[in-house]
């Protein structure tokens, strides 16, 4: 009885990792990585003016002026803040959830990173479970959200956010 019960369960952790909400589901629990953006979850991305809104806080204090809020295992999202993380100058402060340090390398391990794929001065692991990827950038007395991903034509849009 006991193991149909942790199969039962495991089965449904695991289809939770396969779902990813581009901000509007908490990361899953489970350590299913995810390389590239599903095409579904592309397809039907929301235009990034849309999703944007002005916050009074973030999740978790941070002490910088851009911050990003990510799971190690969002593969798809490292991938692309990869892609702009040179022209981003300072780089973003960066929120692993989810995780401890330990996880967070194994995790980079797994999907082919040699060490951490977003270095940044100010790293964060967060051991509570948000909805990610989610990025951050300071205003005069509020934050501006951008949750979730872009389509990889508009990776520039990145940029243009965090300054």
């Amino acid at each position: 009885m006991k193991s149909k019960w942790f199969i039962g369960f495991s089965t449904f952790i695991i289809g939770l990792g396969m779902i990813t909400g581009c901000g509007s589901k908490a990361t899953p629990v489970s350590n299913v990585i995810i390389k590239q953006t599903p095409q579904n979850v592309s397809d039907k991305l929301i235009p990034v003016k849309e999703r944007e809104m002005y916050v009074k806080d973030l999740p978790t204090k941070v002490d910088a002026e851009n911050v990003v809020y990510l799971s190690p295992f969002e593969g798809f999202a490292i991938q692309q803040y990869e892609a702009v993380w040179p022209k981003l100058k300072p780089e973003p402060a960066v929120v692993w959830v989810g995780c401890d340090q330990v996880i967070a390398e194994k995790a980079w391990k797994t999907e082919g990173f040699s060490g951490d794929p977003l270095p940044s001065q100010k790293t964060f692991y967060d051991p509570q479970f948000l909805a990610t990827p989610v990025a951050y950038h300071k205003t005069k007395d509020m934050w501006l959200e951008l949750p979730g991903i872009l389509n990889y034509q508009a990776n520039k849009t990145w940029i243009a956010f965090f300054n």
